[in-house]
């Protein structure tokens, strides 16, 4: 009886992967035996701007996305936060400050994501720019 060749290819990772079902050279297949090309996996990543953004507590930034210098539409991404104590997805695309410090945001397709660090800084208001214990100054008035 004699034993077929079947060469599956996939992108799986970061890498071309192949897999061999069944060969008649125990030593595997040569290259007359391989059907078809092994094509590397390209990844693809999504360009969020803006790229490093600070914003305000109770602030909201909109962000556009690109995907190989093509503007994507931001409904069709999946918008994740990191930390929804500092910051959180109020609409595709957009994301408000809830507390001061750095929150890793995350836009994701099925075949591409991309990554920002947004930074909520306190606000400018007089309530924020105080200190949080009074000064004497403050005892006094």
């Amino acid at each position: 009886m004699k034993a077929h060749t079947i060469l599956l290819s996939g992108a799986l990772g970061l890498g071309a992967v192949s897999l061999l079902l069944g060969c008649e050279n125990p030593a595997g297949p040569d290259d007359s035996q391989i059907i078809g090309e092994q094509v590397p996996y390209q990844q693809t990543t999504l360009v969020l701007s803006p790229a490093a953004p600070e914003i305000q507590v109770d602030e909201i930034v909109r962000f556009t996305v690109t995907l190989k210098g093509e503007a994507v539409d931001v409904q069709d991404v999946a918008w994740i936060t990191s930390n929804p104590e500092r910051a959180i997805v109020v609409a595709p695309g957009q994301v408000m400050g809830v507390s001061a410090g750095t929150v890793v945001i995350t836009a994701k397709r099925p075949s591409a994501s991309g990554q920002v660090a947004l930074t909520v800084l306190r606000g400018t208001g007089t309530y924020d720019e105080r200190p949080e214990k009074p000064m004497d100054d403050d005892l006094q008035k």
